[in-house]
């Protein structure tokens, strides 16, 4: 609607209507944040910066490395090819269980795609395989490093209970047994804490045996992948674009039926008044 008939409209005695204002307003401009997945940096960035003063990887990484880990290193029989450092190894495994990743599937995946996980290991990836082997190799050790990072965390507030205990007592309709405790039943749960982690542990390998019957000898089926079929993939882009094209015509049908349904109302509630 141009600007002089918007002023004769004004300056008239009759009824404005809604549908009298067309939508040939011009759109005020859209402004998004720049995107580019290809991004490159003047100087490489280090992981380190994205990882808050304040994150739990950083207090496993602080204990772990001041620890003695010679009665792990101990268990190495030295000789053939290199081994991942046992440090690297268990701060993984103890950042997976303090978020509740148990499976080595997962944690391997998480070395590859979560930051707080690539910046603890260095950026290191050990397979699946490896990760399961190390946990079931040195699976009392790693309880026993748990349980005290457990204690002292807690002892010291850093870690809340609601991340590590697991409450055993109700059954679930869904057979979940591992319900979170909240902060107030940490008190009493403490001294159970033995008991927890010896049920947590058999949970731990419960889920890694399932997946071995699931996966057998394979990784999860994203790294068994080669990439994808183009042709497949631009047949599912033309599927979504179709569907959601149809879905916005018959929002638009249906807004347009609204409109002649409200006039039509309009019309029959305005003859009634003048008669």
């Amino acid at each position: 609607m141009c600007e002089n008939s918007f002023q004769t409209m004004l300056n008239s005695n009759e009824k404005i209507k809604v549908d009298d204002f067309s939508s040939t307003f011009p759109k005020p401009k859209i402004v998004f944040k720049q995107y580019n997945q290809n991004q490159e940096f003047l100087l490489p960035k280090n992981i380190d910066d994205f990882i808050g003063p304040g994150h739990i990887a950083r207090l496993v990484s602080i204990i772990i490395d001041k620890m003695d880990l010679q009665f792990v290193i101990d268990t190495y029989k030295g000789g053939g090819t290199s081994s991942y450092s046992p440090r690297m190894m268990l701060k993984s495994w103890i950042l997976a269980f303090i978020n509740r990743i148990y499976s080595c599937r997962l944690v391997a995946k998480n070395l590859r795609e979560n930051l707080a996980f690539i910046w603890i290991s260095g950026n290191q990836t050990p397979d699946f395989h490896t990760l399961n082997n190390f946990r079931l190799r040195l699976k009392d050790d790693i309880k026993k490093i748990f349980k005290q990072i457990v204690l002292y965390g807690l002892e010291a507030g850093i870690i809340e209970g609601k991340d590590v205990f697991v409450d055993h007592t109700k059954a679930e309709a869904n057979a979940n047994k591992h319900k979170i405790i909240w902060k107030k039943q940490v008190e009493n749960q403490t001294t159970k804490i033995d008991a927890e982690l010896d049920e947590l542990f058999k949970y731990i390998d419960k889920i890694n045996e399932d997946e071995e019957k699931i996966f057998g000898n394979k990784d999860l089926p994203e790294q068994e992948r080669n990439g994808f079929d183009n042709e497949k993939v631009q047949e599912i882009i033309l599927k979504i674009n179709k569907k959601v094209k149809e879905e916005d015509i018959t929002k638009e049908n249906r807004r347009e039926q609204q409109k002649k349904f409200d006039a039509l109302n309009n019309s029959l509630n305005e003859k009634k008044t003048t008669n």
